[in-house]
């Protein structure tokens, strides 16, 4: 799907793209800013994309959804499952705030509606809820996740289909 006047694409993964979305989800990890996460916890939450073979073997079996730039580089991505739930949500740091994420968010909802999913929930980062509140999406619960010797503080968010 083309996405006028940016003339981005929302695709299915391919094989080939693997190397570029770790690259994404690494830059953008790490571009969060300091009031959010300290540079440690971006760094050890980053470093969970250092094999790159896990990360691709991932991929095969997520088949996120992928926003290419008019260029044809991948600039995001999405993993998502039938029942609604977005795994990993992240956006080039250099095409955040071009409605990129909300041209992908639109195309994971279409793609969850169309398999029968009543609602949209995912974990997600203290940086990135207002992005989901602003697109409907309610706060649920507070996770903590321990990584290494940081903990990684998240919340639950969902959007009722």
């Amino acid at each position: 799907m083309t996405n006028a006047p940016y003339c981005w694409e929302v695709r299915p993964f391919q094989a080939d793209d693997a190397s570029q979305l770790v690259d994404i989800f690494r830059r953008a990890v790490l571009a969060i800013d300091d009031c959010f996460y300290t540079a440690l916890e971006r760094e050890t939450w980053a470093s969970s994309a250092d094999d790159h073979e896990v990360f691709q073997q991932r991929f095969l079996s997520t088949k996120p959804l992928v926003v290419r730039s008019p260029n044809n580089c991948p600039i995001g991505f999405a993993e998502w499952r039938e029942d609604g739930y977005i795994d990993c949500f992240y956006i080039d740091p250099q095409w955040q705030g071009k409605k990129v994420a909300s041209a992908l968010l639109l195309a994971v909802e279409a793609a969850v509606r169309e398999l029968g999913a009543t609602r949209l929930y995912a974990n997600v980062a203290l940086n990135a809820q207002g992005f989901f509140s602003s697109h409907g999406f309610i706060k649920g619960g507070t996770n903590s996740i321990k990584r290494n010797a940081s903990v990684l503080i998240n919340n639950t968010m969902y959007k009722p289909l």
